[in-house]
């Protein structure tokens, strides 16, 4: 569990400080992380017209607003909110905060030329307590 950890963390590092470099250069030169993703794509991409470009997600990763608007527990906050369960003892409670910034996320995908995305919708949000009546 230990090596599985640190490659974890050698992991995410590895992604975090690109994304950081991303967004700081975008800064400092005077666009927006949309519009600095934008001036880097080839407008004449090889693929098929009819070829989808696109991205998912899944819920307890991307969700984030743990209890927001009614959700119910998932098995995964009942899972993640016991003490050892997780090494580093995170959980989804934010994740990447999708609930509430999907908006932007939508922009970012649009940047990017996405055409289709997939993704999930927690059943503890649909169904809190989990009964059909």
């Amino acid at each position: 569990m230990v090596v599985f950890s640190t490659i974890e963390r050698a992991v995410s590092v590895k992604i975090q400080i690109p994304l950081f470099l991303f967004f700081t250069l975008s800064l400092l030169c005077g666009s927006t992380p949309i519009e600095a993703i934008s001036k880097h794509l080839d407008p004449s991409p090889s693929f098929p017209s009819n070829f989808l470009f696109g991205t998912a997600s899944s819920s307890y990763q991307y969700e984030g607003a743990y209890l927001s608007d009614g959700k119910g527990i998932s098995n995964w906050d009942v899972f993640s909110h016991k003490p050892g369960n997780i090494v580093d003892g995170s959980n989804g409670d934010v994740a990447v905060d999708q609930y509430h910034r999907y908006l932007e996320d939508i922009d970012l995908m649009e940047a990017i030329g996405v055409n289709s995305y997939r993704f999930s919708i927690s059943w503890a949000r649909i169904l809190p307590s989990m009964l059909l009546t």
